[in-house]
Formats: structure tokens, C-alpha cells, sequence
């Protein structure tokens, strides 16, 4: 049996950059979307929390030192909003303290100013790597759970399933775009995963 390969728009990954200088925000982001990310900013956290409620953002560079709140507040904020997104924090007044509170809440590194754009990159694009090896497999392993709501008929919408399976909209609207056109059993055949396609084919049976 021949397995027809799932092909789908290549999105660019969503990186928010949390700073109130204007000149290292417009630079940073020159940087980043040469190398063909998708980079928006804000100047401080207010503006940064409403953009990451409407937004799945796959990292964040977040400076450490924003007008209106601690660095560090608005990591803990951004957690809840949004789990899986990556948050690297910025910052120009290093401290040992600043640096193991900042991992101690969740924080994937401590970056110094000013930023190398070579080093920048290379750091960025292995965190996004590793992102995207673990959002492979809560995709596969989140699959039963989304059928289940979406059977009999259920109406549910992208961001009440999002909710309901702590996913990001963007994971979601993935995951129906690839049913809708594919079906599930296709996409299981094209992830090899023969075991679950048997079972699926005996329960239509």
C-alpha cells in the first residue's frame, strides 16, 4: 500500500521580542526575519500580554527591565497564557540572582546584551528545534482526545478545543486542517504508526 505524504503550507515560527529599546527591538527584528522568521515586538508588558492572548508566539526574547513591570513578572504571566512558547531573557546588568530566578521560573536561557546576531540565531534555532521534537509528540499523543470531542457531531470552536487540551490555536487549526483534508487514518499511515491505524480500521467496522 502506498502512503501519500501529508503536505502543508510551511508556516513561519512566531517570535516576540519584549523590549523598550526601540533601536535593539528594530534591530533585532531586521535580524530575525532575515533569517525568515515571523518577529513582532513590544515595548513593554502590558502591549506584550495582549499580543501573546491572540498569538501563539514560539519564543519570546524578553528583556529583564521593562517600564511598567519586572521582566520576570511577565514571565510568569506568559507561562500561564501560553506554556509551550520558549522565553529567553535579555538583559544588559547581569546578576547570579536575576540569572537562577529567571530559570527558576521557567526561563530557557539568560542572554546578555549586547547580542551577538550569529550566536543569536544558532541559540534560537536550537530551541525552536527542540520545541518543535516535543510538539511532534504531544500532537500524536493529544490525537484520541481531540476525536473525542470533536465526535457525534460536537461543535467546538478552535480556541474552546485549544482550552480543553492545553494546546496552542496554532497546533489545533494543524490538526484540523490535516483531518479535514487527510483523514486521521491517513495521517497515522504517514507518521507509521501501524498499530493505531489497525485499531482505528476495526472500530469503523
Amino acid at each position: 500500500m502506498s502512503i501519500e505524504k501529508i503536505s502543508m503550507p510551511i508556516e513561519k515560527n512566531k517570535i516576540l521580542i519584549v523590549d523598550d529599546d526601540k533601536g535593539l527591538t528594530d534591530t533585532l527584528k531586521i535580524i530575525l526575519e532575515s533569517a525568515g522568521y515571523d518577529a513582532d515586538f513590544a515595548i513593554n508588558g502590558e502591549t506584550a500580554l495582549k499580543k501573546a492572548e491572540t498569538k501563539f508566539f514560539n519564543l519570546v526574547l524578553l528583556d529583564l527591565k521593562l517600564p511598567d513591570m519586572p521582566g520576570t513578572q511577565l514571565l510568569k504571566k506568559l507561562h500561564m497564557i501560553s506554556p509551550r512558547t520558549v522565553i529567553i531573557m535579555l538583559t544588559g546588568y547581569p546578576t547570579i540572582d536575576n540569572a537562577v530566578e529567571s530559570l527558576n521560573l521557567g526561563a530557557s536561557a539568560y542572554i546578555m546584551k549586547p547580542v551577538d546576531p550569529k550566536e543569536l540565531l544558532k541559540f534560537v534555532g536550537e530551541k525552536i528545534h527542540e520545541q518543535e521534537e516535543k510538539s511532534a509528540t504531544i500532537f500524536d499523543s493529544t490525537i484520541p482526545l481531540y476525536l473525542g470531542l470533536i465526535r457525534d457531531g460536537n461543535m467546538w470552536t478552535v480556541s474552546a478545543i485549544a482550552e480543553k487540551l492545553n494546546m496552542s490555536r496554532t497546533t489545533v487549526e494543524k490538526m484540523s486542517t490535516i483531518f479535514a483534508q487527510n483523514g486521521v487514518v491517513k495521517y497515522w499511515e504517514s507518521r507509521g504508526i501501524v498499530q493505531i491505524e489497525k485499531n482505528f480500521r476495526k472500530s469503523k467496522t
